[in-house]
């Protein structure tokens, strides 16, 4: 083949198996259990792979011989000239002559000669080991590579090349190594192949391999190809080579929070990427990658910068003219500003493949990046992950990755670090792509002999799948979720037209938690605010909002752009998705189409088919429902979590129906914001209510704590039988003991999820893809993690169910309610211990895999036969080795069919060989264990879904154990604090004596409180920083923790069940929206009048302070006047004393006491007292501020002024 150009792809041809920095090195002769896609690799002893020498990507697969005539996959450049170097044939009788002597060999990729010792050689003396000065170790075959030996010991620049090879050579230059016996150093491969393969590959910009090197490639491109059984594979030198043109600025920048400093990469097209800053690493655990990378860069004079980042725009500017931002065009022909742009797709000019050279790897992922333009690409090669181009300058920004050798931009990590990396990058907004191979070597060449059979074109490169879709609300694997037990909502909003000149709007919701497999669908009546939509979002704190992109049809439901403007404020740190109205976001119609395969014969649920039923009135949450169902396709995680989905329905008013078909009570936005129940104003949820009572021991109990508090109870017998529970189980001291069991149980809720995603195939672990890792062992690993989980919670429940006669109704119902049939049937259907033990599942009675274990049974009787009569006839003393190879003396006489295949020198010389029919036997046995792993993956995949058609069994279990974990964590904190009593009335009450703050500790000032009854109105006056919003506040978190079942920070409290608590506090202006601040008081105020009963509790703080002091004093007394003919449960505080003036019996005068001294310096009591406070003291409260004396005197005269003229 010498004189014919190299074939190269944009890609390396194979994953190299050098010791990578995560470890990974493929055994010497080893047959691997699962499909494998490199050449495996074993290194001699005292000589280190070295992680920095990955110069470049490997390819999607190398190139099949019979597919030479592609062209190469240059820069465009002309392919540099290289003379070709005869072939050197070597004597026997000169072998030993070879061993000991200095050569020198050419390695063109590098273009520099690299001297070291022949250490061994082959029987014919055409291969030799080389051990290179720089501790390199590579087999040669010196017909095929140009070399030279030293005669003399030493060439005249000899001593000028050695010290170029000890400071340049172990940095730049990668070993190659010969597969290797790891038994024995001194075994040597000896196939046909590797005597014909070598490692060199064609440069990028033009440096070809040289002619003499291509047969090598040719031969190694061809191994793999065909894949056969007993080739040993030797390393490849990876190509530093062209990578797969790059999409680019269409990948979602993301959100960023306003507390965080993070960093976003600009990947607009034909920009330079950001520098490296810090520490970064090429690959998991290599800390000099860095410094390395830098000193290749300095040593080529390349594109590396002062820093060591990367400079690639000259590149990007020439190659990628048609990523330009005004030349961008989606797979339509539509350009950006398009309505109907579809940035998830790229049109590639027509002719650009064959203009550019690209190679066929490279054009398989040219194929995923255009199909996903708007996403980061994860392309497996082998072991890693690569990424590229654009993806590349990401990964190097947020992943602390480092750019490798070459002209273009690449990175990647290793498998191991896959749920790692990619979550990082889905939880700072990216969308990411995961492309998984799907075929194997050995099945490429299956495929090419099928197509040559046909006169088929053979392919030249592994199949590849996109797998799995990864964002904010879709990351789904345990590895990803299992750090974070906070719901991840992805929320689909569709809106109507807006009625009565804008001032009411239909506002349809779809939201799901993938790692739960909760759904929650309901349309919301609303208001010009959005009051109602706002409460939802808050409530489930979305982490992605799926929305129709805006369009110039206006008969399509679209979201209006006041709504728009205040998704984007509420939520400024949530990922936004944009789909096409109907093609992408379905309709109502459309989206119930498409559900309703996805459920046993085209049965839905109850909830949808009650919806259908009354389609009219529930149009717009069917058509929310549609763009939810195309998202989830769209982000391939339909089939593992529409079938297993929970739906609840939110009615118009916002309230979720809760257990019993309960209406929980009403807790709008501004009063979960204000209060901070569940977040506090910085996002957090430090010093929130949640924070202070969640001690549960479960990720589903968390879970249910926080659905608690946002719906507490209003139904007396319902939170009376909470407080019993909580009671009975704080007195027992049963509730370290329960949660201690629970600590120990994995997220149960999620494992179901993440069971039924198995039990399909979904993502990583669908059938057909090629994983290094044995993922049938992961699998059944998670399968009895959940097993286990469910049989130890079983243990748990009876346990603490025996320790005592529980009285407690809420406890024996929950303790009493579950059903564990299915999972003693389980456990008679395989052994759980020898499943952990041996990594498989051993069938009890599966008649499919005893015949599958009988057929390897034959195969191996039929290989011992063979041994046998190969034992008597040829030599008695035949050892079988690696299952593969016979083993006899090296002096041995032999037939002539037999073929040597390795060997071992020295003492003890031994040589291995195999025959035609051994290889068939053993390709047969092959098979044959093939067909029993398959076997067994067929009975795991079945009972996994057995065990995911008892779901809601499972999901009972879950939310009982959960509701027990959270009034054990109720419990916890319910010393000190009283057990509250509640009273049926017409009307809101509310005492309690020596209340406190639940977030506070002992140097908290309490207070006696008793509103409600006769006088249902209380107007609280006092100074600044007196302590009025925070008394206001206790009583709110009071009447929550009193509605939830919990005891309250107080010596006693008694109140009546509030159907809703509505909360008006500080300023706050809507940009989005176009309402000022004022606006915005109104607006809330508003929705308080329109909703608020005599049941309701209401507290608005300093209202009417947003405009004029003559129109704020007269809306606020119009305002006092509504609630008070309302008789609702009203805290109302002012520094308009005019207020009070009015004698009015409904009204409860109080203030907050504070002391005034000599030198009209304020001290705060923080106590309550009957009456109204004589003065703000606004000044006083300055003079504490700091303002200026100055200021403040003069403020004094103006106060003097104004009480004089009145």
């Amino acid at each position: 083949m010498a004189g014919q150009p190299t074939i190269a792809s944009f890609f390396a041809p194979a994953p190299s198996r050098e010791k990578r920095n995560d470890g990974s090195h493929a055994k010497a002769g080893a047959q691997p259990k699962s499909p494998s896609l490199g050449i495996g690799l074993s290194s001699k002893t005292g000589s280190k792979a070295k992680p920095a020498k990955r110069k470049a990507s490997p390819s999607p697969l190398v190139v099949a011989k019979a597919a030479k005539a592609v062209d190469p996959p240059s820069c465009g450049e002309e392919e540099a000239k290289v003379e070709a170097v005869p072939e050197v044939e070597l004597e026997e009788a000169k072998a030993p002559d070879c061993v000991g002597k200095r050569i020198r060999v050419w390695w063109s990729s590098e273009r520099e000669w690299y001297t070291g010792t022949v250490a061994a050689a082959n029987k014919a003396g055409e291969k030799v080991r080389v051990d290179y000065d720089d501790g390199d170790v590579e087999w040669v075959t010196l017909g095929k590579k140009r070399h030279e030996f030293l005669e003399d010991g030493l060439l005249k620049d000899e001593a000028a090349a050695e010290e170029k090879t000890k400071t340049r050579a172990s940095k730049r230059r990668k070993m190659a190594l010969i597969a290797e016996d790891d038994e024995d150093d001194e075994d040597v491969s000896m196939s046909e192949e590797d005597l014909g393969s070598d490692s060199d590959y064609c440069g990028e910009g033009g440096q070809e391999a040289s002619d003499d090197e291509d047969e090598d490639e040719d031969s190694l491109e061809e191994e793999e190809a065909l894949g056969s059984p007993r080739k040993k594979k030797p390393a490849m030198q990876a190509k530093k080579v062209e990578p797969p043109v790059t999409v680019a600025s269409s990948v979602g920048t993301p959100p960023q929070s306003q507390n965080s400093k993070q960093t976003v990469v600009d990947v607009s097209p034909l920009k330079s990427p950001p520098k490296a800053t810090g520490t970064p690493t090429v690959r998991q655990g290599a800390p000099n990658e860095r410094a390395k990378a830098k000193m290749i860069g300095k040593l080529e004079g390349s594109d590396f910068d002062k820093e060591g980042g990367r400079n690639f725009s000259e590149r990007e500017a020439q190659r990628f003219k048609f990523l330009q931002p005004d030349k961008i065009k989606d797979a339509s022909g539509r350009k950006r500003g398009d309505p109907l742009y579809d940035p998830s797709t790229l049109q590639i000019p027509q002719g650009w493949f064959k203009q550019q050279k690209i190679s066929p790897g490279q054009q398989q992922w040219w194929t995923f990046k255009s199909e996903n333009f708007d996403s980061v690409l994860l392309f497996k090669m082998g072991k890693f992950y690569e990424m590229y181009e654009m993806d590349a300058h990401i990964g190097v920004e947020h992943l602390g990755l480092q750019y490798m050798k070459g002209e273009q931009p690449h990175c990647g990590f290793p498998e191991k670090a896959y749920a790692g990396n990619a979550e990082k990058l889905a939880r700072k907004g990216y969308k990411i792509v995961v492309v998984e191979q799907t075929e194997t070597p050995e099945q490429l060449a299956e495929r090419n002999r099928k197509r040559k059979a046909k006169g088929q074109k053979v392919a030249t490169v592994v199949n590849r799948e996109k797998v799995a879709v990864l964002s904010p609300g879709t990351l789904f694997d345990y590895e990803m979720v299992r750090n974070t037990r906070e719901c991840s909502y992805v929320v689909s909003i569709a809106e109507s037209e807006c009625f009565d000149g804008g001032a009411r709007v239909e506002v349809g919701v779809s939201a799901v938690d993938v790692t739960t497999g909760k759904m929650i669908l309901g349309q919301l009546s609303d208001n010009a605010s959005r009051s109602k939509l706002n409460t939802f979002l808050t409530a489930i704190n979305p982490v992605e909002v799926i929305i129709p992109k805006e369009s110039n049809n206006s008969d399509e439901v679209l979201i209006q752009k006041e709504t728009r403007g205040m998704l984007k404020k509420l939520l400024m740190n949530t990922k936004f998705t944009e789909l096409i109205p109907e093609e992408q976001f379905w309709n109502g119609d459309q989206g119930l189409k498409e559900i309703t395969p996805y459920f046993e014969e085209g049965r839905t649920p109850q909830t949808l088919q009650d919806m259908e039923a009354n389609k009219s009135e529930n149009a717009i949450a069917l058509h929310a429902l549609g763009g939810m169902v195309c998202f989830l396709q769209r982000a391939m995680l339909d089939q593992a979590v529409l079938p297993v989905c929970q739906f609840e329905v939110l009615p118009k008013d916002g309230i979720p129906c809760l257990g019993d078909d309960e209406v929980g009570a009403r807790l709008d936005a501004s009063a979960l914001a204000n209060l901070e129940i569940v977040e506090n104003s910085e996002g957090a949820k430090d010093g929130t209510l949640l924070s202070q009572l969640d001690h549960c021991a479960s990720g589903p109990g968390h879970r249910m704590l926080r659905e608690w508090l946002l719906h507490p109870l209003k139904k007396i017998s319902s939170i009376v039988a909470r407080q019993q529970a909580v009671e009975e189980l704080r007195k027992s001291r049963v509730a370290d003991d329960f949660q201690a069991g629970l600590r120990r149980i994995p997220d149960l809720e999620r494992s179901l999820t993440r069971m039924a995603a198995s039990s399909v195939g979904s993502g990583r672990e669908r059938e057909g893809v090629v994983l290094y890792e044995d993922s049938c062992r992961r699998r059944l690993r998670a399968f009895l993690a959940t097993l286990r989980g469910f049989d130890n919670l079983k243990e748990l429940v009876e346990r603490v169910k025996s320790e005592r006669d529980w009285e407690s109704p809420l406890l024996k119902r929950l303790f009493g309610s579950l059903d564990w049939t299915m999972l003693e049937e389980l456990k008679s259907e395989f052994d759980w211990a020898k499943a952990e033990r041996d990594g498989q599942v051993t069938p009890r009675n599966f008649p499919s895999y005893t015949q599958s274990l009988e057929g390897v049974e034959e195969v191996e009787e039929e290989l011992g036969a063979y041994l046998n009569r190969e034992k008597a006839e040829v030599y008695k003393g035949i050892n079988w080795v690696k299952d593969s190879e016979m083993e006899v003396p090296e002096k041995t006489d032999v037939p002539r069919s037999w073929e040597l295949t390795s060997q071992r020198k020295g003492k003890g010389a031994v040589r291995r060989y195999q025959t035609k029919e051994l290889r068939e036997i053993l390709q047969r046995k092959t098979l044959a264990e093939e067909k029993v792993e398959k076997t067994l993956l067929e009975y795991l995949r079945g009972l996994m879904v057995g065990f995911c058609k008892h779901h809601e069994t499972w999901q009972k279990a879950v939310e009982a154990c959960a509701k027990v974990d959270v009034l054990c964590s109720l419990s916890l904190v319910a010393e000190g604090w009283c057990q509250p009593t509640f009273v049926e009335a017409d009307q809101g009450i509310f005492k309690a004596s020596s209340l406190s703050h639940p977030s506070c500790g002992d140097g908290f000032v309490p207070n006696d409180l008793d509103l409600g009854g006769d006088k249902s109105f209380a107007l609280l006056t006092g100074p600044n920083m007196g302590g009025k919003s925070t008394i206001m506040r206790q009583v709110c978190l009071a009447t929550i923790l009193a509605q939830i079942g919990a005891h309250v920070p107080a010596e006693s409290c008694t109140l009546t069940p509030m159907d809703a608590i509505f909360v008006r506090m500080g300023a706050r202006d809507s940009i989005f929206t176009g309402q000022s601040t004022w606006n915005v008081e109104l607006s809330e105020c508003n929705s308080m009048l329109q909703q608020a009963t005599p049941h309701s509790l209401v507290v608005l703080d300093e209202f009417g302070r947003g405009t004029a002091t003559s129109d704020g004093i007269a809306l606020a007394a119009a305002v006092m006047k509504w609630l008070i003919n309302k008789r609702c449960l009203s805290l109302f505080s002012t520094h308009y004393h005019l207020l009070a003036s009015e004698e009015n019996e409904d009204i409860m005068l109080w203030h907050m006491a504070c002391e005034v001294d000599e030198k009209k310096e304020v001290t705060f009591l923080y106590k309550i007292r009957q009456g109204v406070c004589p003065s703000s003291f606004g000044v006083n409260v300055a003079k504490l501020a700091g303002i200026p004396e100055t200021v403040l005197e003069r403020a004094r005269e103006v106060i003097d002024l104004n009480e004089s003229s009145a």
